[in-house]
């Protein structure tokens, strides 16, 4: 999980099997779900054909309210 808000990181790193890291991009939705996917795959959770569930706001300056679901392959 990337997410802006480090309560939410706090909380979720709590949980067992989860992991959650800090992300500040400030670019558009596009280039914010290209740069999370790359990040995952570099970390070793998903690898090349994996399914990955993006939840995000749009537009990317919206922060905070998730309005967009999109389901992308690695």
């Amino acid at each position: 999980i990337f997410s802006s808000n480090k309560r939410v990181i706090t909380m979720l790193n709590l949980l067992w099997g989860v992991h959650a890291y800090y992300y500040t991009g400030t670019k558009s939705t596009d280039e914010t779900i290209i740069q999370v996917n790359t990040r995952t795959r570099e970390l070793g959770f998903v690898e090349d054909g994996d399914f990955v569930i993006n939840l995000n706001a749009t537009p990317a300056e919206d922060s905070g309210k998730t309005n967009t679901l999109r389901l992308t392959t690695i």
